[in-house]
């Protein structure tokens, strides 16, 4: 019978738990986890530790929490070993390491986000009861500085988006020299903002758009605040934003999708390049090869390879990011790349995109992709005399544009037309086919349906045409007179 136990080995008031898993006479691992408790739950008054069952259930709600937080932990581990064990998946350490180590991740990030919720909520409280004669002013910036205060204070990528759109905020109302309230805030002060944006500060489309789209969420929060304090324009809710056309659509996408052919690839596997850059070689052909993030790559290792029913091999594995099971069949070219470079491996990880983008071009540009195309790319200009960084559209060697986001789309517009939509979704985790083909710059309706359709509808022209030569008995009726 399989068991798991929580040991407490610290010496100190608070440390991190060991958790024992046992099965049978030989499996028998440990493994410290990143799960803080106290000393004081685990040991009796005479210094004998306890287990799971033996921690009171009554007392406070945070030792009922903790004690909650565990048995889940066992309860996920040993249904998952359970599962696997049936199916006659080898139960090895690293296997122990690792399905442990995610579960008590996804547990303790539940846990952490309960926890972030009740501080938003009591600073949410706190904040209105000391701020509450601020929000009286009505003024554009406060909206905005609430919103970075209590919506999203604890989430980064929110946080610099709020403060770039104050900055722009205060910078408007400094060469309008005005100051603006929410009433402020229409249709028209909207359209006005976007010219604004995209005249002053150079912005693109995208980016104008997302701090006018800002700017009318943060007024929109701070009267929900304060219903009866705060005016609002009576069309802020249905303001409208700047639409490109299809055709200036179409032309930014082929600006900005620019995957790799085939050919492409096998030209970078058979050029040779310096020995520091054979890790970014082989990330680029593996990756534009099974279409994962960088993030997942690891995850292609031999305990997630399985076989069905006909024999075929695959990588087979859950993607935390999109809440998709991945299906990859090893392929030839796969097992071609696995022959020349090894395991599916890297030592680069999530946060490594500046060296691995910088050595992605470095082979590009050895391999010879210098075909000119036009494309985006982020330069260092000079806006109202302030130096900053924005996306310039221009034409470029092709090896001066290529980054890892690329490969993903390589694999996606390489692969569509080879395993259909529907399978190549079942890697990239687009929910659906109008996703897909959009995140590709392609139509939905390729060359073998326009084909199969003229096929059809020319053979129904030649049926209808050859219905029409057909003699046509015709019969006349004699009616004689009585």
């Amino acid at each position: 019978m399989a068991t798991l136990q929580f040991l407490y080995r610290s010496k100190k008031d608070k440390g991190n738990l060991t958790i024992r898993f046992r099965h049978s006479s030989n499996i028998h691992y440990r493994y410290t986890t990143k799960i803080v408790s106290n000393k004081e739950y685990w040991f009796t008054k005479t210094g004998k530790h306890k287990n799971l069952n033996n921690i009171a259930s009554s007392g406070s709600s945070v030792v009922k929490n903790h004690k909650r937080d565990l048995e889940d932990i066992r309860d996920k581990f040993l249904m998952k070993f359970t599962q696997d064990f049936n199916e006659g998946v080898i139960i090895s350490k690293e296997w122990f390491k690792e399905a442990l180590s995610e579960i008590v991740t996804i547990v303790i990030d539940k846990s952490e986000i309960e926890k972030r919720q009740r501080t938003k909520e009591q600073k949410e409280l706190e904040i209105f009861d000391k701020e509450q004669n601020v929000y009286k002013t009505n003024l554009v910036t406060s909206a905005i500085q609430r919103v970075i205060e209590v919506e999203y204070f604890d989430k980064i990528d929110s946080l610099r988006l709020y403060s770039q759109l104050m900055s722009k905020i205060i910078e408007y109302q400094k060469v309008k020299k005005v100051k603006l309230r929410t009433k402020d805030v229409t249709q028209d002060f909207i359209n006005g903002f976007y010219a604004f944006l995209v005249t002053y500060f150079k912005h693109s489309h995208a980016t104008s758009n997302k701090h006018c789209k800002s700017l009318t969420h943060a007024i929109r929060y701070q009267k929900n605040a304060f219903p009866n304090i705060v005016e609002v324009s009576h069309n802020i809710n249905n303001i409208k934003y700047k639409k490109l056309t299809k055709s200036e659509i179409r032309e930014q996408k082929d600006e900005i999708v620019i995957p790799l052919s085939f050919d492409e690839l096998d030209l970078i596997h058979n050029t040779e390049v310096p020995k520091k850059l054979q890790d970014a070689k082989k990330t680029i052909l593996f990756i534009s090869e099974v279409g994962l993030r960088v993030s997942d790559f690891n995850k292609l290792t031999d305990e997630n390879i399985k076989t069905n029913k006909h024999g075929v091999k695959y990588w087979g594995f859950w993607n935390k990011k999109t809440g998709y099971d991945v299906v990859l069949p090893i392929n030839k070219r796969i097992l071609k790349y696995i022959d020349c470079y090894g395991k599916p491996k890297t030592t680069f990880k999530e946060n490594d995109d500046v060296i691995l983008n910088k050595q992605i071009k470095e082979i590009c540009e050895i391999a010879g992709l210098d075909e000119v195309v036009k494309s985006r790319k982020s330069q260092s200009v000079i806006v109202n005399g302030r130096k900053t960084r924005r996306t310039i559209s221009n034409t470029y060697k092709k090896y001066e544009i290529i980054t890892n986001h690329s490969f993903r789309r390589t694999f996606a517009t390489n692969y569509v037309k080879v395993i259909g939509a529907y399978n190549v979704r079942a890697v990239t985790g687009h929910k659906s086919d109008e996703m897909l083909y959009k995140y590709i710059n392609e139509s939905s309706i390729n060359d073998d349906q326009i084909t199969q359709m003229s096929i059809r509808m020319n053979e129904n022209a030649e049926m209808l045409e050859q219905r029409q030569k057909e003699p046509q008995l015709k019969i006349i009726k004699n009616i004689s007179s009585q």
